[in-house]
């Protein structure tokens, strides 16, 4: 097993996850339906491969309950792969973050562009009548400055809530 493997299923083990290899798609089908009995709950991460096994039905009908990485929002499964791997509460605290700053930013930058726009039309239409609009500085700075906190304190919470998960109950709450 080369290293960055080891080091993945080490912070696996480590996040209580169970870790087993199997080389083939009919050895997890079997040692799936053997070690899992009816009616257990499974959270499966992984490829198109497990689910092209057709195992995830199987266990459904198995009367499993089946949660897997297909049924969480897709905002929420780069978080849980990252602390899969390893990453801690503050790297994912960071991450939500640094997306919802970024998405704040960007709508900033949109607002004061329209907002430009619209002043340089009406002062094209108040020409005549010898009237100039113009956008100040201050207000270019308060907006951005706003729209950075707004960024922060609404994201907060969620992302604080997310980091402190464990990857196996964020698959759990997510299916």
């Amino acid at each position: 097993m080369d290293e960055f493997l080891q080091q993945v299923v080490d912070n696996m083990r480590k996040n209580e996850f169970e870790v087993v290899e199997l080389h083939t798609a009919q050895e997890a089908c079997d040692y799936l339906n053997e070690h899992i009995a009816a009616g257990k709950t499974v959270g499966v991460g992984g490829s198109v491969s497990v689910r092209a096994t057709g195992i995830l039905e199987k266990l459904q009908e198995k009367g499993c309950t089946v949660y897997s990485h297909w049924g969480v929002p897709k905002e929420e499964v780069n978080p849980i792969r990252r602390k899969a791997i390893g990453a801690d509460r503050g790297t994912i605290l960071l991450q939500f973050l640094m997306e919802a700053v970024v998405l704040c930013m960007l709508g900033c930058v949109i607002g004061i562009f329209l907002s430009w726009c619209i002043l340089r039309l009406a002062s094209t239409i108040a020409a005549d009548a010898g009237m100039q609009f113009a956008l100040s500085g201050s207000v270019v700075a308060l907006a951005a400055i706003f729209c950075f906190a707004i960024g922060v304190i609404f994201e907060l919470y969620p992302a604080n809530k997310a980091a402190k998960m464990k990857p196996i109950d964020a698959l759990h709450y997510g299916g």
